[in-house]
């Protein structure tokens, strides 16, 4: 049960307010300032949508999540905590990098490296990167001795006086995970809403979650960081759907892919580590992700080559609208999302296990449907040609 009389819950939800009036206000602006800059999405190619439309979505995203934070900064005196200005420098890095890319068109190479670099900026800004992960299967014993963590290598600096160990298997990993979850958000951006709301509602559980675990993990402060600040994302994203709702009025854009991303990516691991949680409520986008990069190699194409072969492009095909796919996706998420809440460590990682199967074999069977409709379409049209 949630602890609502807790401190940190009025607070949290105050800032979700303030985030999504203030993304619902700048959002608008944002739709006026793309259209005449020309940073619009015109359909071609792969795309849904039949109509130009804005980008910019992203941005006031991320300036109404970064306002928000740096007033819960200022009004509880946090500006001492180094690792919080870590995160939203890497914030503020990861949405100029997706407005980079929707005003110059980077390529997927250059738009790759700006990611690294997006994350590595944040670490040497503070962010924490991953030193060790917990171990699901560890026994009361094990985790009460010190024992119940796997610890990421360290490597030894011998040019080093001191011989200090540099965490850079830790870093790795850390970069790994972000620029991870910056791409699934990207992905997953292929209709009306999809994307936002799937990632307002993996931020409203990461936020739940430590609500949940404060007496746990968390030292219960009056404004627990882990708490707030997934609540002010959550808002913000919420703010900015009004009109990203289909027919969308605007698209988040690279902007918000990677604003969400790495918020979401770095959220996940800033306090305690919550990769079990992020990865149960995600799985379905992150098997998406991972059944599209072994498409692509397959075909001998480029990864970061688009198609419409996702998850979501398949469940089209099947006769569904696209506010029902949009649904279904949230549905599945905020499911995950309340199982998770009710799971600890060792049932996460068979809960996990066994929704991935599931994913894994559905998106299988879609693609197999999909191909042979397409072949028996391609059947037709000869046979329509040749008479």
């Amino acid at each position: 049960m949630l602890n609502t009389g807790h401190d940190n819950l009025p607070i949290a939800l105050l800032g979700m307010v303030l985030a999504f009036a203030l993304a619902a206000a700048l959002t608008p602006l944002g739709i006026k300032v793309a259209w005449r800059l020309d940073i619009v999405d015109r359909p071609r190619g792969n795309k849904l949508h039949a109509r130009p439309t804005p980008l910019m979505g992203g941005v006031a995203m991320a300036v109404a999540f970064l306002a928000v934070a740096l007033l819960w900064v200022a009004r509880f005196d946090q500006w001492g905590n180094a690792q919080l200005r870590g995160l939203l420098v890497g914030c503020f890095l990861a949405a100029l990098l997706g407005f980079l890319d929707e005003w110059l068109t980077l390529r997927p190479l250059q738009h790759f490296i700006g990611q690294i670099l997006v994350v590595l900026a944040a670490i040497w800004a503070a962010f924490p990167h991953v030193e060790k992960l917990s171990n699901p299967f560890a026994t009361a014993w094990e985790t009460q001795h010190g024992r119940g963590s796997f610890y990421l290598a360290w490597l030894v600096d011998h040019n080093s006086i001191n011989h200090e160990n540099t965490p850079v298997i830790g870093i790795a990993f850390t970069v790994f995970w972000i620029v991870g979850m910056m791409n699934t958000v990207n992905f997953l951006d292929g209709l009306d809403g999809l994307a936002g709301g799937v990632g307002a509602i993996g931020a409203l559980f990461l936020g739940l979650w430590s609500l949940v675990m404060t007496d746990v993990y968390l030292a219960p402060t009056h404004a627990n960081q882990n708490i707030v600040l997934p609540l002010i994302l959550c808002g913000a994203i919420l703010g900015f759907l009004i009109f990203n709702w289909a027919p969308a009025r605007v698209f988040m854009g690279d902007s918000g892919a990677m604003f969400i991303g790495f918020a979401l990516g770095a959220l996940s691991i800033f306090g305690p580590v919550k990769f079990g949680t992020w990865l149960l409520i995600m799985v379905v986008p992150i098997i998406d992700v991972a059944w599209a990069i072994v498409r692509r190699l397959m075909g001998r194409r480029s990864f970061a080559s688009g198609d419409k072969h996702h998850i979501y492009h398949r469940m089209l095909e099947l006769g569904l609208s696209r506010q029902s796919v949009v649904l279904i996706f949230y549905g599945l998420c905020f499911v995950l999302g309340i199982i998770d809440l009710n799971l600890y460590k060792r049932q996460k990682v068979v809960a996990f296990v066994i929704v991935a199967v599931l994913s894994a074999a559905g998106a299988v069977l879609l693609e197999v449907r999909g191909r042979r409709a397409e072949s028996l379409a391609r059947s037709v049209g000869k046979r329509a040609d040749a008479g």
